[in-house]
C-alpha cells in the first residue's frame, strides 16, 4: 500500500443510510471512487474493502429490532498519518462486549498476520463454529490497519478501523 499524500488530511466521506445489504456494495462503490480522486487504485481499494467489512458487521450484528435508529453512519476521514473509517449502528452491550473479546483476542498476536493464521488454522481444527469471524481480522491484515469499539450511552456501537498511511502493520 502507498504512503498517504500530501493532500490526505482533507480527504472525507459521510453519509448515512439504512441497515440494507444492497446498501453495502453501493457504499463501498461510493468510498471507492471518492477515495479514488485522492488516492491510487490500491489504497482506494483497500479503504473500500475495510468500509465494506464495517458495514457488513453493522447489519449482521447490529440490534436493529426495537431499535428508534434504524440505519448505520459511515465516516471515512484523511487524518495526519492516516486514515480513519468509522461505521457506527445500534448494538447490545451483549454484542459490544463479544467485539471486544474477539479484537482483545487479535491484539494478543504479536501481528495481524499472525492472528489471521491463527483463526484459520482455527477453522480448519474446529468446523463446527458457525461464525467464521475473518472479517475484522482479515481488513487488518488487507488493509494494515488497527480497530478499536467504543458504545455509547445510547447503544450505539462505533467501530474505527485506522489505515496506517505508511502500510505498517498497525493492529492494536
Amino acid at each position: 500500500m502507498n504512503s498517504l499524500p500530501p493532500n490526505a488530511p482533507g480527504f472525507s466521506f459521510k453519509t448515512r443510510v439504512s441497515n440494507s445489504w444492497a446498501n453495502i456494495e453501493l457504499l463501498r462503490q461510493a468510498v471507492i471512487a471518492s477515495a479514488r480522486a485522492v488516492f491510487d487504485e490500491d489504497m482506494s481499494v483497500a479503504i473500500g474493502t475495510v468500509a465494506s467489512e464495517l458495514m457488513e458487521n453493522a447489519v449482521k450484528y447490529g440490534c436493529w429490532h426495537g431499535s428508534a435508529i434504524q440505519t448505520m453512519r459511515v465516516a471515512v476521514r484523511g487524518r495526519e498519518g492516516g486514515i480513519e473509517v468509522d461505521v457506527e449502528a445500534p448494538s447490545s452491550r451483549e454484542a459490544a462486549a463479544e467485539l471486544e473479546r474477539h479484537l482483545s483476542w487479535m491484539r494478543s498476536f504479536p501481528s495481524a498476520e499472525a492472528a489471521y493464521q491463527a483463526r484459520i488454522f482455527e477453522l480448519t481444527t474446529q468446523p463446527a463454529d458457525k461464525r467464521s469471524s475473518m472479517g475484522l481480522v482479515r481488513i487488518a491484515v488487507e488493509g494494515r490497519c488497527s480497530i478499536h469499539a467504543e458504545l455509547s450511552a445510547e447503544s450505539i456501537l462505533t467501530v474505527r478501523a485506522t489505515i496506517d498511511g505508511d502500510g505498517d502493520d498497525a493492529l492494536t
